[in-house]
């Protein structure tokens, strides 16, 4: 017969152990959800703090490394000094020698947002010739080869040039720091054919444009803004179709897929207050078109670029050329490869695979210059109707 102590022990026992077994269980559960909130809290970390990080270097107009340019000095190391290739292409052909030739000008933004743009101005015509307006790339510079070295081959050839740094960049005004695919820069475009058209009295029609990597998503913006631009020519060197797509192929790219570009669109997107899908190149070119006034066949559109670009890829150049062509525009286009060996001048370029290095991006010009002096201002004469 079992005593009472030994009765009241067991019940104690028993208690016990199942006081035990329910602190085990709740210590469990307790680290279950701490182990669930930190997970989810480096999920989060994982997919905000990158992304941010990311969108920020995207939008971040950095110093030109070639901002030490000039007409009379084009040089090519400060851009490619991992790159043997293009690091010391001697362009001194198609430099200036008389600083008569050109001079410092500025102007406004139309609507007057940001003031004192700078320029370079070429008139080897008389003032209210046949004018080309040139645009620079993404952390570039009127100073950079990609616009110095067409714009003294243009000016050599009789074409009046305007050569602009866009805001945030090169020599004009800080705003934000931040690039909007043409969506702000476009007023700049605006800004320099208004001073055009204000100070040396230039006719609409004599007005051409030209623009490079994300340049030409600020010219396509001032295309669509201003129906009076168009009819003096337009010349896309490696156009992004659209600068999008160009972003995220580069961030695939380098970081192997890992991050999400929904997260990283989205903070693109907030921080500048854009909408960039609606203002990305494959909705700005139908509603160029649609411009009222407008007649598609009469701009005569040129797309370059190089077969191996890395940076804009070619099936980025021929997209837009052909959604161009399918809207009704008169599109020309001209693509070769920058990779075979090849030499003009004293300059030698062997052959060589297309890699992340040199990346081939806008240097159709450094490769083939004669070919790219004669394609660009034959495209510009037929269009403004001068006799070169």
């Amino acid at each position: 017969m079992m005593k009472a102590d030994d009765f009241t022990g067991r019940a104690k026992a028993e208690r016990l152990d199942c006081a035990t077994r329910c602190a085990r269980c709740c210590t469990a559960r307790v680290a279950a959800i701490i182990c669930a909130v930190v997970a989810v809290t480096i999920t989060l970390l994982w997919c905000l703090v990158p992304t941010y990080i990311v969108s920020g270097i995207l939008l971040d107009t950095r110093v030109c490394a070639a901002i030490s340019n000039s007409p009379e000095r084009i040089e090519t190391g400060a851009d490619y000094s991992s790159c043997e290739r293009y690091a010391k292409v001697d362009l001194s052909k198609y430099e200036i020698a008389d600083r008569d030739e050109w001079e410092h000008v500025s102007f406004d933004a139309r609507g007057g947002d940001v003031k004192g743009l700078r320029a370079w101005w070429f008139s080897p015509n008389k003032a209210s010739g046949p004018t080309v307006i040139m645009v620079h790339g993404t952390n570039s510079c009127k100073n950079r080869y990609e616009v110095a070295l067409p714009a003294t081959m243009l000016a050599d050839r009789g074409f009046n040039v305007l050569a602009l740094d866009l805001r945030n960049q090169g020599e004009s005004p800080d705003t934000n720091g931040y690039q909007t695919i043409g969506v702000y820069e476009h007023l700049d475009v605006l800004g320099a054919a208004d001073w055009l058209r204000e100070e040396k009295r230039v006719d609409w029609a004599r007005i051409g444009l030209w623009g490079a990597s994300q340049g030409t998503t600020a010219v396509l913006h001032a295309l669509r803004a201003e129906s009076k631009l168009g009819l003096g020519g337009v010349m896309l060197d490696s156009p992004p179709y659209g600068m999008l797509r160009a972003w995220e192929e580069g961030v695939r790219e380098q970081t192997g897929g890992i991050l999400p570009w929904s997260i990283i669109l989205h903070f693109l997107q907030t921080r500048t207050g854009v909408d960039m899908v609606a203002n990305d190149t494959p909705n700005v070119l139908p509603a160029i078109a649609a411009v009222p006034g407008r007649r598609p066949r009469h701009v005569k559109l040129l797309v370059v670029g190089g077969k191996e670009d890395k940076r804009v890829t070619h099936a980025q150049h021929v997209a837009l050329a052909d959604h161009a062509r399918a809207l009704g525009f008169d599109v020309d286009t001209w693509f070769s490869s920058t990779i075979a060996a090849h030499s003009w001048g004293g300059n030698h370029f062997g052959a060589r695979p297309s890699d992340t290095t040199c990346r081939e991006h806008i240097t159709q010009m450094l490769v083939r210059p004669g070919v790219y002096a004669q394609r660009l201002t034959a495209h510009f004469a037929r269009a403004l109707d001068l006799d070169i």
